[in-house]
């Protein structure tokens, strides 16, 4: 890696987090990599959560060789990479429900529905099970600055899970051409589809995944010779590198550069508002997850495939002031409208 920008890069152990925290833009051999211990928690783990300047993107590598004493919820949306090994994930929505069994071995991807209870159980015959979280726990902090909304909040995301039988198996045609899948199983076998807008020789295919609104996911296949075109996303991302070799090249608005060169099993966290360009090197093509926590899109109304791509949108306010004349008329039409109006669940605006 060359590094123009002087980003700094360093380990610690955080006693508020309670593990090993890495800076950077690029941890190496995610399999590989040493992990600390976690006080009063199974197994060990390292904390990706700052890498690159993020404040709202929770990232955490755990690796468990005992399944987690007892299960927990949390309000944040969470999906899990396995890496390696094979095990169990229980799921309920009701406290007295059966839990769900979904079985997961390297390669898979599953989204957890938000605030669900589950507990993580590993295959010991399969040795140690090496998972990477990626969360929007710490947007939640940074928004409530208490750990209790997060870890003990009662509200349950019915809407979300409400324990359907099948949920695990679905996979049918999502909302703007992504697919409707809560597990997805073995993604360096996963089908893509060319993607030209996205640049040269880049196939992708995007999930919607149990029913998270903020992380977005993508699987992207990039062919010899090709480049996913510059771009500057409004969200906070992490590429975990599936396959092959390539390079990131990442410029700043004030011109400074920084270029990263990864493999298979490598994690790339390109800083926020730095412009990037992803590229193979090999002789095959490189294949990688993308995972971006996108509120800030969200929240600014853009829907479905589109990114800002760094631009903020534009709002012309039109009139200055609302013309009346068909006021009087628009409210009778709404008190006629309540008596046969169906209750509504949630507010979708």
């Amino acid at each position: 890696m060359t590094d123009e920008a002087a980003i700094p890069a360093g380990i610690h152990y955080s006693e508020l987090r309670q593990g090993i925290v890495f800076d950077g833009v690029l941890v190496r051999d995610l399999v590989g990599l040493p992990l600390g211990p976690r006080p009063g928690r199974p197994g060990r783990a390292a904390i990706l959560d700052f890498l690159a300047g993020n404040s709202t993107l929770g990232v955490h590598l755990v690796e468990l060789t005992a399944p987690e004493a007892e299960g927990h919820r949390h309000a944040d949306e969470t999906t899990l990479l396995v890496l390696a090994g094979s095990g169990t994930l229980e799921v309920r929505q009701e406290d007295d429900a059966e839990p769900v069994q979904v079985p997961w071995r390297a390669g898979d991807l599953l989204a957890i529905p938000l605030n669900a209870w589950h507990r993580v159980v590993p295959d010991p015959a399969a040795g140690p099970a090496r998972l990477l979280f990626v969360k929007t726990s710490r947007l939640i902090r940074k928004l409530f600055h208490d750990g209790d909304f997060n870890h003990a909040n009662p509200f349950r995301f019915r809407l979300r899970y409400a324990d359907e039988p099948g949920y695990f198996a679905i996979r049918k045609p999502g909302n703007y051409g992504k697919v409707r899948a809560h597990v997805v199983r073995d993604l360096s076998a996963e089908p893509l589809a060319a993607d030209p807008d996205a640049g040269t020789d880049v196939a992708i295919v995007r999930y919607q995944m149990g029913g998270h609104r903020l992380l977005d996911h993508a699987l992207v296949e990039v062919a010899p010779g090709g480049s996913v075109r510059p771009h500057r996303p409004l969200a906070e991302e992490v590429l975990v590198i599936l396959s092959g070799s390539g390079r990131t090249e990442l410029t700043a608005e004030d011109g400074r550069t920084l270029t990263i060169d990864w493999t298979a099993g490598d994690l790339v966290a390109p800083p926020f508002g730095w412009t990037r360009r992803h590229l193979p090197t090999g002789s095959g093509p490189a294949r990688w997850l993308r995972i971006g926590n996108g509120f800030i899109e969200r929240v600014l109304g853009v829907k479905g495939n589109t990114s800002l791509d760094g631009e903020l949108p534009v709002r012309d306010p039109g009139p200055l002031e609302s013309d009346r004349s068909s006021l009087a008329a628009e409210i009778a039409r709404a008190e006629a409208s309540i008596a046969d109006a169906a209750p509504r669940a949630g507010d979708e605006s």
